[in-house]
């Protein structure tokens, strides 16, 4: 059975560690899946990550353009075929991540991003996602703690923006969930990381039949 599932949230809430614990468990169960992330996961989209990465002064629609073309490359090469082979596919950022940093965040029209999103991924949506949420002051601190891991890997642009940019980003995801609330599970990342786990597992699981 194909399952998708998306991580989301905004930077320093704890997405990666979940999508990558979510996957261990599930190969430790003997369950086909793959983790992929956005921008990235293909050799096109991974160059898009670069240029998103080294080149600070992109407009917020170029920005815009590119985040969709690497997710559009993504879905057509890598998603949608593991889908097809009843695997379940976790990604680490997805479309909700575009209108909450581009739409909320940048100010760009919510009816242009979301259409394009459309566009990008020919309407293909998570069968669930995971929000964690946490407040802005100890979400920037814990991102602040990791610039110095794997930095040269990091899109590091978002993080260094104003507190109200991203006042904005949260107010962003949790719009989101509320309008998206049969897809959307808000999840408190000010919790034990394990606990998290746990339950993103138990919500998986329940979502596989297991």
């Amino acid at each position: 059975m194909s399952l998708f599932v998306s991580i989301e949230g905004f930077d320093g809430v704890g997405k990666t560690t979940q999508a990558n614990l979510l996957n261990e468990h599930l190969s430790k169960e003997g369950i086909k899946s793959i983790l992929v992330r956005e921008p990235g996961g293909t050799i096109v989209a991974e160059k898009i990550r670069e240029i998103l990465i080294t080149d600070s002064e992109l407009s917020p629609i170029t920005e815009l353009l590119l985040f969709e073309s690497a997710r559009s490359d993504l879905v057509n090469k890598v998603i949608r075929k593991k889908l097809e082979n009843n695997f379940v596919v976790i990604t680490d950022r997805y479309l909700d991540s575009t209108l909450a940093y581009q739409g909320y965040g940048r100010d760009i029209d919510k009816s242009i991003v979301n259409e394009l999103s459309k566009l990008s991924t020919s309407n293909l949506y998570p069968d669930i996602t995971f929000l964690l949420d946490l407040n802005v002051e100890e979400a920037n601190k814990r991102a602040g703690e990791r610039k110095d891991i794997n930095s040269k890997d990091q899109i590091l642009k978002f993080e260094n923006e104003e507190n109200i940019f991203h006042q904005k980003i949260r107010k962003g995801f949790l719009e989101i969930a509320k309008n998206n609330n049969d897809r959307v599970n808000i999840i408190d990342a000010s919790v034990d990381q394990n606990e998290i786990s746990k339950l993103i597992i138990e919500k998986v699981s329940k979502k596989l039949n297991l």
